[in-house]
């Protein structure tokens, strides 16, 4: 019965868990779950590694062409089924996986958006840290939407962004759906090694998930040319994904008691 009441209480504890609302693309969600494991596995106990809930559905609308005909309702009711699930699930903090959505955070309910990792911020948070000119790649509807002019880092980065052209705009939202149908990142990087140096830059955003495809592959490749610096979210939470979740300090106590 002692023994019963002990494990009922370890399974009562709240632990530190990441949830993740993906499949916006899925590609690049399921990617992002890969790069947390794969950056994390030498440096951790696999009992350590983060806990990580991906929710991923596909079947949002499109996000773009949605918010860009004034329609939110669906896109509003699917985050926060998404937000909720996730923390009914016991994520302590909460990832959506697209930047266009993050349009809706002043919708949605105060309860959840205190549990959401913005990605907006983190992105110009790093901008502001390497303090370097970079060129935005992301949707349309995340520009016209002024997505990440709405976050409070916007002042103090602004100044290092270098928005593209309407063609090459237009070049750059082609390019994401053909990443998110599946295609070889070498041939985007090639685009946007291209599109940088058209610009005067040597760094761009990840304004986009998809192009968190472009990172990982260029993690694990050896190069061969010179690609750009890519200031990635996706790449930040995933490499600090201990701090992210507050599971650092949940590691540090399990890694006492656990062993292989």
């Amino acid at each position: 019965m002692e023994k019963a009441v002990q494990m009922s209480s370890l399974a009562d504890r709240q632990q530190p868990v990441l949830g993740v609302l993906g499949g916006l693309g899925p590609l690049a969600s399921a990617r992002f779950l890969l790069s947390i494991y794969s950056r994390h596995a030498s440096s951790y106990l696999e009992q350590e590694l983060p806990a990580v809930i991906l929710d991923s559905n596909p079947r949002f609308p499109n996000r773009t062409n949605a918010f860009l005909r004034g329609e939110t309702e669906e896109l509003l009711y699917l985050t926060q089924a998404g937000i909720r699930r996730l923390c009914e699930a016991k994520a302590t903090k909460v990832l959506i996986c697209c930047f266009t959505l993050h349009y809706l955070l002043p919708q949605i309910a105060p309860a959840l958006r205190t549990q959401i990792i913005s990605l907006p911020h983190v992105a110009l948070a790093e901008v502001i840290r390497i303090d370097r000119p970079a060129l935005m790649l992301c949707t349309t509807g995340t520009r016209q939407l002024r997505v990440f002019e709405t976050d409070d880092l916007w002042s103090d980065a602004s100044n290092q962004i270098v928005w593209p052209n309407s063609i090459v705009q237009a070049e750059i939202q082609d390019l994401i759906y053909q990443l998110k149908a599946g295609l070889n990142p070498e041939s985007a990087r090639v685009t946007i090694a291209d599109l940088c140096k058209q610009h005067g830059v040597d760094c761009c955003i990840a304004g986009c998930t998809e192009f968190h495809l472009l990172t990982t592959y260029d993690r694990n490749k050896i190069r061969t040319a010179h690609f750009p610096q890519v200031i990635d979210a996706l790449e930040v939470i995933a490499a600090n994904t201990v701090s992210f979740s507050g599971y650092l300090q949940h590691s540090a106590e399990v890694s006492k008691k656990r062993r292989w």
